[in-house]
């Protein structure tokens, strides 16, 4: 059980630094091996209408400080 965490906490250093290196992109491109965000995306979209949208995404990049 030791060496299952140790080698946890390794791979989530390791993660960490991709992490800490997110950049949030509006509209990404997306390759063939991103499977079905695309799909997820798309049934998401439809709880947010409108104006909640904006404010909602204006609330994401505020909170990740990004400037538009």
């Amino acid at each position: 059980a030791k060496a299952v965490i140790k080698d946890i906490c390794k791979q989530l250093d390791q993660d960490k630094v991709v992490w800490d290196r997110q950049k949030y992109i509006e509209n990404p491109p997306l390759c063939q091996g991103d499977g079905p965000i695309n799909d997820f995306r798309n049934f998401f979209r439809q709880f947010y209408a409108g104006e909640e949208f904006d404010k909602y995404r204006e609330k994401v990049a505020e909170q990740r400080n990004i400037s538009r």
